[in-house]
């Protein structure tokens, strides 16, 4: 089926979100915050240079009685440029903040991965949060395992940064009539830990839309068992001047305490994200970089971070994305 002009402008537009080929006219230089989970989380982050995965790792925290001190966090990272002629690079760094009355103030918040900049703040020995040009950078939840490949038993293979790094519309929109794209695309999913308390906002070939968590239910009858949660959406497609907003709920099935599937994928829209169960307060996401992208960030930055994406949109494409105000 031959592309339509309407799929050329959105794919640009996707493209041009994704940080490819350079900042964009219209952008705005407005800083938001991603939250991250030293446990179980790292990132991919895409700039116009390139992607990078990002990796924390041990934690220290040293101060006295009266909350003066320094906390910190190492880092991994891997950074793949898109010069096709370049390998993958590696390295590592320190964070650390100075404690005054158990409160961070200055210090070396900087993450340096290849080419790509961005800022950490401390929370506390779990969790952190990354600040970030929502226009020139791109920011996703990576499952922290897939940082690098490990051997049976585990066999996990390690995150293809390449997948991040969108080649062509027909990829972007995930042609399945060229075999080459297609194989690739299918064995590029990957998995993304996300926190309830925090917004997602996820966009594929189809349009854009925000995710809002809401109640956590067990439901228990004679045959099974239903764990889950509710969540709200707001979804614009592609060439469409309105929005849409409706509901769902997602939840894994146990029978004889023995896991039997369940209603396992949130669907805002028209885009469908396959989810799973984690702790009380998070689970997982599971996606193709390569033709869906997830952005979770604070609740406070969720409209910065549509308005920006929305500012390098072709207005013929969307209207404007309201805001789902959390009850």
């Amino acid at each position: 089926m031959p592309i339509q002009q309407k799929d050329i402008r959105w794919a640009t537009w996707l493209l041009c979100i994704a940080c490819i080929g350079g900042r964009c006219v219209g952008q705005v230089d407005n800083v938001v915050h991603s939250p991250i989970n030293y446990s179980t989380g790292m990132i991919v982050t895409v700039s116009a240079q390139g992607a990078a995965g990002v990796r924390f790792r041990d934690f220290f925290e040293r101060n006295n009685a009266t909350g003066n001190g320094i906390a910190g966090i190492d880092y991994d990272w891997r950074y793949l440029s898109r010069d096709p002629t370049d390998s993958e690079s590696t390295g590592s760094g320190r964070l650390f903040v100075k404690l005054v009355d158990h409160k961070p103030e200055h210090g070396n918040t900087e993450i340096v991965a290849g080419e790509i900049h961005l800022t950490w703040k401390h929370v506390d020995a779990l969790r952190g949060s990354l600040a970030f040009d929502p226009v020139s950078l791109s920011l996703h939840p990576v499952a922290r395992e897939y940082f690098e490949a490990r051997p049976p038993p585990r066999n996990v293979a390690a995150v293809d940064l390449r997948s991040f790094l969108v080649a062509n519309i027909e990829e972007t929109l995930g042609n399945k009539s060229n075999p080459q794209v297609a194989g690739r695309q299918s064995s590029q999913r990957t998995a993304g830990p996300v926190f309830y308390d925090s917004p997602l906002v996820v966009i594929d070939s189809s349009g854009i839309a925000q995710v809002h968590f809401g109640e956590r239910f067990q439901r228990q009858n004679e045959e099974a068992r239903h764990t889950g949660l509710t969540y709200r959406y707001v979804y614009a497609a592609a060439g469409r001047t309105e929005d849409t907003e409706g509901q769902g709920e997602v939840y894994e099935t146990y029978k004889a305490n023995a896991y039997s599937g369940g209603l396992l994928e949130l669907k805002p829209g028209a885009i469908a994200v396959t989810w799973s169960a984690g702790g009380p307060d998070s689970g997982w996401v599971y996606y193709d970089p390569s033709r869906l992208r997830v952005w979770q960030v604070a609740s406070d930055d969720l409209s910065q971070l549509i308005d920006s994406l929305m500012s390098t949109a072709d207005p013929q494409l969307f209207g404007p994305l309201r805001e789902l105000q959390r009850p």
